[in-house]
């Protein structure tokens, strides 16, 4: 069964539109040539194209299209937060605000990479709290497994940041919207959980204007404020499968935790000697190539009878999607 009307204008539609909108509206690439009067003889100079630092519009756009794809890929929203699809919504907004700051006011990298740690930290720790709740977990081992996660996110964080803040260009969108839409498979298929697949897809398509807006002014980024955002929702849905659901394994994981490091292709001397064209190729091949194979590795393991015309974990959510609610247990225990 395909998605929804909502899903569809809430999820898949809407994100865009309004990431295009916040990004024209900080950048306005319209009016980038500026010219300069010489001093020596008045005349007119080389035009020099020089954007607006419009970072806050990546932020904002990003951030605002994460929050309205919520109501579109999650089936349902209670306040305050109880099970891991409010929790996801809270930190959402909550990484917004963040972003937005970090956007427009400098932090050192030691201080802003503590705040991504604890950000994490307290957005993964949301995520998970009903294990704790419903005594599933231990408070020792599941804090380590909460830090672990919380960990992981800030370095695949920081590494997207490094790349975002590096490269020029569409290059660096094109590789963080691939790793979110690649990553969809494996959410879908091995990890069963609906939500958090349409949530990467959504996500994925809310980057598609930002391409082509950085292939039309390559300085034109979502540095600073746009990729914090989608580091740490993607982070956060893949959290939320890791912690809920069965079926991602550690060297899944690993794939994709490692690999912006296939960026670094771009320092090597064969490649800094290319034209600009084949060392976008190259580098975000070197990106895409682990994230492909356990892409391949989860399709090829897909009983593709079991769904036939209609897939039913592709939907916003279901049954096998509500992993937290499996756990049964007495009220009466908590009543008494």
């Amino acid at each position: 069964m395909p998605p929804d009307t909502t899903t569809i204008i809430l999820g898949f539609a809407l994100p865009p539109l309004l990431v295009l909108a916040f990004m024209l509206a900080s950048w306005r690439p319209w009016a980038t040539m500026r010219y300069e009067l010489s001093d020596a003889d008045g005349t007119t100079r080389e035009p020099k194209h020089r954007l607006p630092r419009g970072w806050w519009g990546g932020a904002l756009g990003l951030g605002l299209a994460a929050v309205v794809a919520h109501f579109g890929v999650a089936p349902k929203l209670s306040l305050p937060p109880v099970g891991s699809y409010d929790w996801r919504f809270v930190a959402t907004v909550g990484i917004t605000l963040f972003a937005l700051i970090v956007s427009v006011v400098r932090i050192p990298l030691p201080a802003l990479l503590i705040l991504r740690l604890l950000i994490s930290d307290a957005a993964v720790t949301g995520v998970a709290w009903r294990r704790f709740v419903n005594e599933q977990w231990e408070v020792g081992p599941g804090a380590l497994r909460i830090a672990g996660l919380a960990l992981a996110i800030t370095v695949f964080w920081s590494m997207l940041e490094a790349i975002a803040s590096r490269l020029r260009g569409a290059t660096p969108v094109i590789i963080i919207a691939g790793l979110c839409l690649a990553s969809a498979p494996l959410l879908i298929f091995d990890a069963a959980y609906g939500s958090v697949g349409n949530g990467v897809v959504a996500l994925a398509i809310s980057l598609v204007p930002v391409i082509a807006l950085a292939w039309l002014r390559k300085p034109i980024s979502i540095a600073r404020g746009g990729v914090a955002v989608v580091s740490l929702v993607l982070g956060l849905l893949w959290a939320d499968a890791v912690v809920w659901q069965d079926g991602i394994n550690a060297w899944q994981g690993a794939a994709y935790l490692l690999a912006p490091l296939g960026a670094l292709v771009w320092l090597a001397p064969w490649v800094r000697s290319r034209k600009p064209w084949l060392r976008s190729v190259v580098t975000i091949g070197a990106v895409a190539l682990l994230p492909t194979i356990a892409t391949l590795e989860t399709l090829s393991r897909v009983n593709w009878k079991e769904y036939g015309i209609d897939l039913p974990q592709i939907r916003g959510g279901g049954d096998e999607a509500e992993g937290e609610d499996d756990y049964e247990y007495d009220l009466e225990f908590y009543t008494d």
